[in-house]
């Protein structure tokens, strides 16, 4: 059977999906700390930084993010996805190198400056990609992205409603709302939800009772 192209991206995805939830059931529970990060010598919050925010809560790793100016004393923050392709339409492939490439455009936050700073900085992204990122993100906040300038750089569709992205989705903001110390991201899960009964194709077949409405 011949993949298209969503499906072909879907398959990559959701193999690192399986060997890391593989990975995570065989890691062992690490003993808390309780010491909080110095922060105080790292460089201030800037537009185009990569910070990586520490851990809050033992059950999630930490949180890579790409601050991005949001208005006086506010940094919009993308986080970015511990995946190296994008799991949904929603998601950017922005690098191709380090742990930190793919940003999760549905999972943006508006911080503070106390929370930004409360960070390490990482790198600095370059000029040309930020203008990427700012194009990318004014067509998604739009409800329309570019096909053709950005349709290789995104996720495949979701629409089945058992589609493992689900999970993936709702475990992703919960790592932000506590990695990120704020108020949980306000992102569309009804436009997912709008088209969970596929018409067609491999990921599942249409059932009886899907005729029937």
């Amino acid at each position: 059977m011949t993949l298209n192209k969503d499906q072909q991206k879907l398959e990559i995805w959701l193999s690192a999906y399986a060997l890391q939830r593989q990975l995570d059931e065989d890691i062992p529970e690490i003993a808390e700390n309780g010491d909080d990060p110095d922060f105080s010598t790292e460089a201030p919050p800037a537009e185009g930084q990569i910070r990586l925010w520490p851990v809050r809560q033992l059950h999630y790793p930490p949180m890579y993010g790409l601050l991005m100016s949001a208005g006086y004393a506010r940094w919009r923050v993308f986080p970015f996805s511990p995946f190296l392709t994008p799991a949904v339409p929603q998601e950017f492939l922005l690098k191709t190198e380090g742990p930190a490439r793919v940003l999760e455009g549905w999972n943006a936050r508006e911080l503070g400056v106390r929370q930004a700073a409360a960070s390490w900085l990482v790198e600095q992204v370059a000029d040309e990609k930020l203008f990427l990122v700012n194009r990318w993100w004014l067509m998604l906040a739009s409800g329309e992205v570019d096909a053709e300038a950005f349709g290789e750089l995104q996720g495949p569709p979701l629409r089945h409603p058992l589609d493992p992205r689900h999970d993936y989705l709702e475990a992703e903001a919960c790592r932000a709302d506590w990695s990120l110390a704020e108020s949980p991201a306000v992102y569309d899960a009804g436009a997912w939800m709008d088209v969970a009964a596929e018409p067609e194709g491999d990921y599942g077949k249409k059932s009886e009772n899907d005729d029937g409405e």
